[in-house]
């Protein structure tokens, strides 16, 4: 077990007592959450829970004044665990949320195709476009590894997903998948991990024993 402060970011819209709680189960008690760029800078290890949208994860993070230093924080391979956004949030863009506005002159402003993310996995994060199950995808699926047994922090047994978007595997990208998962007829990125990085699409929190293992492995 890690004797390193653990610091939780609480961008305003992730599943923190969850995970706390988990935390608390497992025997961390050196954790505390934070929110400003002084703590992100002055943070060891940082775990980044995320429900919601991408543009919405990222608008906060913005306006919290603490993208940059995260960006930061996973460029330097400092210790990182990024959960559901706090993965997807590391590729280089995101669809979701990329809507038209309406100015409030009732003109329209063209969308962005994309949500610019971290960027520091190559390939974006975009929809679901399986015909042959419902979206979002909610519920219990296994994972794929494709690392070796003695490095995989993933391990077995099912995980707990929902999530509608998701990232694809690429020759650019492939030094960072670590474990794959099939939903659909589609084969996406469940976990990625690279040096001190490490993140996972489903929650890990809620994934049981499973997850408990998961979130102990990396700490």
């Amino acid at each position: 077990m890690s004797s390193l402060p653990i610091s939780v970011l609480d961008y305003g819209a992730g599943n923190i007592v969850s995970l706390l709680n988990a935390l608390s189960y497992l025997g961390y008690d050196n954790v505390k959450c934070i929110n400003t760029r002084e703590e992100v800078e002055a943070a060891t290890v940082i775990i980044f829970p995320g429900v919601g949208s991408y543009s919405s994860a990222m608008a906060n993070l913005t306006s919290l004044g603490v993208l940059d230093s995260l960006r930061a924080h996973v460029l330097a391979d400092k210790p990182y665990f990024g959960i559901c956004l706090g993965m997807q949030t590391l590729f280089e863009y995101g669809e979701e949320g990329a809507e038209q506005d309406v100015d409030c002159d009732g003109t329209s402003t063209p969308p962005p195709t994309t949500i610019k993310g971290i960027g520091a996995i190559a390939g974006g994060v975009t929809r679901f476009t399986t015909t042959l199950s419902p979206v979002p995808s909610i519920g219990w699926n296994t994972t794929l590894s494709l690392r070796p047994a003695s490095s995989c922090i993933v391990g077995r047994g099912h995980k707990y997903f929902v999530h509608s978007y998701r990232a694809l595997p690429s020759p650019e990208n492939a030094a960072w998948v670590h474990t794959t998962t099939m939903y659909g007829g589609e084969t996406y990125i469940s976990s990625v991990s690279k040096g001190r990085v490490f993140a996972c699409q489903f929650h890990p929190e809620k994934s049981g024993d499973a997850g408990l293992r998961v979130i102990d492995r990396y700490l």
